[in-house]
């Protein structure tokens, strides 16, 4: 008797299919309340590993890498878990291993991971690892095995503990190169994006994301990006602590202590050297049920800096706001060894539209669907 993945379409899995995978014990472990419309999240147990450095996948086995290349240099000394929690210092790279297994040996079901935006709007990098894999965040065709995740804090030290979600997992069904919608499908589902904020000489393009650097609408002031103050992790009381409740207002950061706002400069933006910064897109999202996307940065074609986006897009996203005009997307931007000038209207990622497997499931939506140019959740709104 044939079990029900096997009569499912190419794409992106919803949240049916992905509770049918934990019933069919081919996901073990996880958390349905994690669930997004395409994604879920994956948590970290309480074993946790300091680097020596980050390295990338060449087919090992994740457990060889962590005994050769973990760092007891001054574990003795200064352990990085203490009364429960994981004290993660600026630049160092950390490896912890998932509570999720997977066991999707004959699915066809493969799997795409990117960080949680909270953690990526604090510069935290987080890349996804499997038994056997040639590189980060991808989960190989029928996989069967452990995860782990990678963690490098840049900006910002943090405290974690067991169970925190750094990142998600979507899956798919099928070859994902066969579930990619193509360009000229797109028209099937009208306007999926929108450039309300764009000015008038420059032309819709539903393939890229670009920089916004108009004033934000709700910031105002002529404010159009964040940038991230210099924090020192020798002091413990600095760290960022996000074992706390963040339902609760007064959990949450000032803002005004970790961040400092830009201004419109003549539409163009100096990214600083080991500056880290928050901005948002020109486009605006409003995905019917049926589409996924997958965001692509074009770091590699703009010098020398780093340009991310955390999260993936979800379906639904950017569907009932009250000003009907759909959401932006946040990018994190941190500059390298040269000073690079960003300008308005410019290319930052490059934009992948999926097929869903099944339509997303229609309820709340995400509170990222009111967002303007927003700080992660860790914070308290910037004009408080």
């Amino acid at each position: 008797m044939l079990s029900k993945w096997n009569d499912w379409r190419p794409g992106v899995l919803n949240k049916k299919q992905i509770r049918a995978l934990v019933e069919g014990k081919k996901l073990k472990d996880f958390d349905e309340n994690g669930l997004d419309h395409s994604a879920i999240d994956l948590h970290i147990n309480d074993i946790g590993h300091k680097m020596k450095g980050s390295l990338k996948p060449l087919k090992d086995d994740i457990p060889s890498i962590i005994g050769a290349h973990e760092d007891r240099s001054d574990t003795a000394h200064t352990p990085f878990k203490k009364d429960g929690k994981f004290y993660l210092k600026k630049g160092q790279t950390y490896i912890f291993q998932l509570k999720e297994h997977l066991y999707l040996e004959g699915t066809n079901i493969s799997g795409q991971a990117t960080g949680k935006s909270s953690f990526g709007r604090l510069d935290v990098l987080t890349r996804l690892l499997t038994n056997n894999s040639v590189s980060f965040d991808t989960v190989d065709q029928n996989y069967k095995g452990a995860l782990w995740v990678e963690v490098t804090p840049i900006t910002f030290p943090i405290i974690i503990k067991p169970g925190v979600s750094l990142n998600q997992l979507r899956l798919i069904k099928g070859e994902p190169r066969h579930c990619r919608i193509n360009e000229q499908d797109l028209h099937l589902w009208g306007d999926l994006i929108s450039k309300q904020d764009l000015h008038n000489s420059n032309e819709i393009n539903q393939n890229n994301l670009t920089l916004n650097l108009d004033e934000d609408p709700v910031l105002r002031e002529d404010i159009c990006a964040f940038e991230a103050k210099e924090i020192g992790d020798e002091d413990e009381s600095k760290y960022l602590d996000l074992t706390k409740n963040f339902d609760k207002e007064e959990n949450k950061y000032d803002p005004h202590k970790y961040w400092d706002s830009v201004k419109n400069r003549e539409d163009s933006l100096p990214i600083i050297t080991e500056k880290f910064y928050i901005l948002r897109s020109i486009e605006r999202f409003n995905l019917p049920k049926s589409v996924a996307i997958y965001c692509q940065a074009v770091t590699e074609n703009l010098g020398e800096l780093r340009i991310h986006y955390a999260g993936f897009v979800h379906p639904l996203f950017g569907q009932g706001r009250k000003d009907g005009k759909g959401a932006p997307l946040i990018f994190e931007v941190r500059g390298h060894n040269i000073k690079t000038i960003l300008r308005h209207g410019e290319t930052l990622a490059k934009l992948d539209y999926f097929w869903m497997s099944e339509d997303a499931e229609d309820e709340k939506q995400s509170t990222y669907n009111d967002q303007e140019l927003t700080l992660s959740k860790y914070f308290k709104n910037w004009g408080e």
